[in-house]
């Protein structure tokens, strides 16, 4: 049997068919606007809301947050770095644990 064939011959492939997507094309599609969906549009819609006030354009509170409230901003890159750093050496630790033991976490 060829591919895109049955048992009684007939054919099933859309190869031939103009603007089809395959289905990796169809799956890339699908995560892509997962990202943006769950990712983007709610990280855009609160940049939005921060900026306009009232219908108008407004950066006061990015203007108090970066002249007097700085600490704000420390705070979240030192959690933000502790983060990436501590996660960095478990990731080390799994992985050099998987690929060096011989127990139950090996297959």
């Amino acid at each position: 049997m060829r591919y895109g064939e049955t048992r009684f011959g007939a054919s099933f492939s859309f190869k031939g068919v103009p603007f089809f997507p395959s289905a990796d094309k169809i799956l890339y599609f699908l995560i892509l606007a997962s990202v943006f969906i769950f990712i983007l549009w709610p990280i855009a819609s609160v940049f939005f809301k921060s900026i306009f006030i009232q219908g108008s354009l407004d950066f006061s509170e990015y203007i108090t947050l970066f002249r007097n409230k700085k600490y704000l901003l420390g705070n979240s890159v030192l959690v933000s770095g502790l983060t990436t750093f501590l996660s960095v050496v478990l990731g080390t630790c799994v992985a050099l644990y998987l690929t060096h033991c011989q127990g139950k976490g090996k297959s």
